[in-house]
């Protein structure tokens, strides 16, 4: 649970932060709902994990498209994850 705090308020402060400035901070926050989405599948908690994981891969297919060499290989990360849930049907 603290977990889960921690993150919605990093989230929090980084969304705000990327309002100002997303070529900055939009990878943090695409990188913390990565995390968000692992620790939501470890709870068993697919919906919110699936959403998350979605997310962040829409942030990083926008950056990977610009920076292939820095954001493809997290994009793929993310992508694995997200194969990993339940009921997933893009396997």
């Amino acid at each position: 649970a603290e977990a889960g705090v921690a993150y919605d308020e990093a989230l929090r402060i980084r969304r705000k932060l990327a309002e100002r400035n997303p070529e900055v901070y939009l990878p943090t926050v695409a990188e913390i709902l990565n995390n968000v989405g692992s620790l939501r599948s470890s709870e068993q908690r697919v919906p919110e994990a699936r959403q998350a994981y979605d997310e962040a891969l829409e942030i990083y297919r926008r950056f990977a498209t610009v920076a292939p060499a820095t954001f493809m290989p997290v994009l793929r990360r993310v992508e694995f994850n997200r194969s990993l849930l339940p009921g997933n049907e893009t396997r």
